[in-house]
């Protein structure tokens, strides 16, 4: 029994340490990704220039109710999607599909971190740029006996 709760505490410390590289791998938080858009328009070009304006617009607004407290949302700017050009570090596209007239993809967004702090601060808008840290969460049942955290 003992060699059992040594050897599943191993394997959740190994799972816990597996999974801090890879969560530490995405933590940019100025980086909006998989906005999916599905446009369509007389032309695939212009579907794909309207939907990349419309993941941008977004993207922004996902990034900065990220950053601040659910009850300053509303008072965030609201921007129409050319005005968030600027703040665009650059962007990526992955699953694109296109058709004579129709445009389908998934944009990546990584915006620019000082823009944006700069415009909350000078919105008056309290926000928080560090992201949690994972938490394991394990059920423990407590008997007379004690803790047991599984059994047989």
């Amino acid at each position: 029994m003992a060699g059992r709760r040594i050897f599943g505490v191993i394997i959740i410390l190994a799972v816990a340490f597996a999974a801090g590289p890879v969560a530490a791998a995405g933590t940019d938080v100025f980086e909006v990704r998989d906005v999916a858009v599905d446009v369509t328009a007389k032309t695939a070009a212009e579907a794909r220039e309207r939907a990349i304006q419309q993941g941008q617009a977004a993207a922004f607004r996902k990034l900065l109710e990220r950053l601040t407290l659910s009850t300053d949302h509303a008072n965030l700017p609201h921007f129409e999607p050319a005005e968030t050009t600027p703040y665009v570090n650059d962007f990526s596209v992955s699953d694109e599909k296109t058709s004579a007239v129709r445009y389908l993809a998934k944009l990546h967004f990584r915006f620019k971190a000082d823009d944006i702090r700069r415009l909350l601060r000078d919105g008056g808008l309290q926000f928080a740029e560090t992201p949690s840290k994972p938490v394991l969460v394990l059920a423990v049942f407590q008997s007379a006996g004690g803790l047991v955290l599984w059994e047989d």
